[in-house]
């Protein structure tokens, strides 16, 4: 059997583009055992298996019958019906089902992530277009719609009154959550 070699610094350049082995490793050809030895045979740190697992979790994108589906029908409303999708896409009820389940775990995922709303000062403007502080939220929760992962806070306010804000760019919002400055 031929043994590859691999330029130490090629070897490097592809880890700092890739950022695990495995990605690494199927870029340059070779086993991800080879390139973990290599790495770190040069004092090169490497990524433990769990930080690893989470960056390529990020990488991967949506695929399968289904996901391609979504991809062609993108830009027209989706029936709000299991039945009508399969109907559509040709894809199984449970295809279907568990494809909707993990894109809106992924989103409440994200979500979850954000700094609590109430330790931070945001305007959120609700659907008549009245301006509430955040200061204001007694207690909230995000609501991810199964079918168009539309978003939406359901907030208790302080003075008692419910209110829902809608959240039509979740990844501005996202962002914009993320750079606010604890206040």
């Amino acid at each position: 059997m031929e043994r590859k070699r691999i330029a130490s610094d090629r070897l490097i350049m592809a880890y700092k583009k890739y950022k695990t082995c495995r990605a690494t490793a199927k870029a340059l050809g070779v086993s991800h055992a080879t390139v973990s030895k290599m790495l770190k045979g040069m004092g090169v740190p490497v990524l433990e298996r769990l930080e690893a697992t989470k960056i390529a979790r990020k990488r991967v994108s949506h695929y399968g019958k289904f996901a391609q589906f979504l991809r062609e029908y993108k830009g027209k409303p989706l029936p709000r019906s299991i039945s009508q999708l399969m109907e559509l896409s040709g894809c199984t009820k449970d295809t279907i089902a568990c494809y909707l389940t993990r894109r809106r775990k992924s989103v409440k995922a994200a979500l979850k992530e954000l700094p609590d709303l109430r330790s931070i000062l945001v305007k959120l403007q609700d659907d008549l277009g009245d301006i509430h502080s955040s200061k204001d939220i007694l207690i909230y929760e995000y609501a991810v719609d199964r079918f168009s992962l539309q978003t939406s806070i359901l907030c208790e306010m302080k003075s008692g009154t419910k209110m829902v804000f809608s959240i039509p760019d979740l990844q501005l919002f996202i962002t914009t959550i993320l750079n606010i400055k604890k206040g």
